[in-house]
């Protein structure tokens, strides 16, 4: 798998997200070096480049509304567990939150390789469901308040 244009696009998030990449991959013993492009200047952006993470668009567009559900309550819960020290309080969100994604990289990949666009959102549609009521009670409030603030109240676990 060729995973050099995503390697790139998440490099371009910003000199935060590339810091991390380039840690990540040194502490599992791989370098990023000849994968990415030079670093860009520290200059300040021109006004017509967009400075926020959030606000680059993935490579090939804008996907399909239920996968772009998908992407945004997994880049959110991964987001959640990663900003917060492990003696606080949400650890019992983090608890429920680790089970109810575990194989959530080859579900995404399953769900996108479904043929025909239908299939496809219907696919991502259902893990979205699936991960919610996976997270049980304790991730249940979470999933709720996320997926409204994603404008999809009506994925959220009863």
């Amino acid at each position: 798998m060729n995973s050099g244009p995503a390697l790139v696009w998440m490099a371009d998030c910003g000199p935060d997200r590339r810091r991390w990449m380039a840690d990540r991959a040194r502490e599992s013993g791989y370098t990023l070096d000849g994968l990415l492009p030079p670093q860009p200047s520290l200059r300040r952006p021109r006004r017509t480049q967009q400075r926020r993470p959030s606000a680059v668009k993935p490579p090939g567009g804008t996907p399909a509304p239920e996968a772009w559900t998908t992407a945004r309550l997994l880049i959110a819960a991964v987001l959640r567990m990663r900003s917060r020290p492990a003696d606080t309080a949400d650890r019992d969100l983090v608890r429920a939150l680790c089970p109810a994604l575990a194989g959530a990289g080859t579900a995404v990949l399953a769900a996108g390789a479904r043929r025909g666009h239908r299939s496809r959102e219907r696919a991502f549609r259902a893990l979205t469901e699936e991960w919610a009521r996976q997270g049980g009670p304790a991730a249940g409030p979470w999933f709720s308040r996320t997926l409204t603030r994603l404008g999809r109240p009506e994925l959220a676990p009863s």
